[in-house]
């Protein structure tokens, strides 16, 4: 029998075009989301998104065994789709919704800033 904090925490499905992903986040995933956020603004952009990278590549990892060249593709697509899993995991574990995210990305301006104010 599946307890009321299991189902709570529920399972995402991440999709990005063909690939799915079958994911369950464990705990310290949201802390070290907060660890990232409240460094960002000190490391840049490209800081925050190989934090963010390597988070959901920990992640898919954890759900799927994976051989050292599928690991090796499993990077070059996330890198690839970054944005959108930055904003997908935003949302995940309840930083931003998505009616956030599209109000800031009418705003324009600095992407960083725009992230850690939401």
């Amino acid at each position: 029998m599946t307890s009321d904090y299991e189902k709570a925490l529920g399972v995402w499905h991440h999709k990005i075009g063909e690939i799915e992903h079958v994911l369950h986040d464990r705990e310290g995933d949201n802390l070290q989301i907060a660890r990232i956020m409240k460094s960002a603004q000190k490391n840049g952009i490209d800081w925050l998104y190989q934090e963010f990278n390597k988070l959901y590549v920990a992640m898919v990892l954890r759900e799927n065994a994976l051989g050292e060249d599928e690991q090796k593709l499993l990077k070059r697509w996330v890198e690839k789709n970054q944005v959108q899993i930055q904003k997908d995991l935003l949302v995940w574990f309840g930083w931003q919704t998505k009616e956030q995210q599209e109000r800031l990305e009418g705003l324009g301006g600095d992407d960083l800033k725009k992230l850690i104010s939401a």
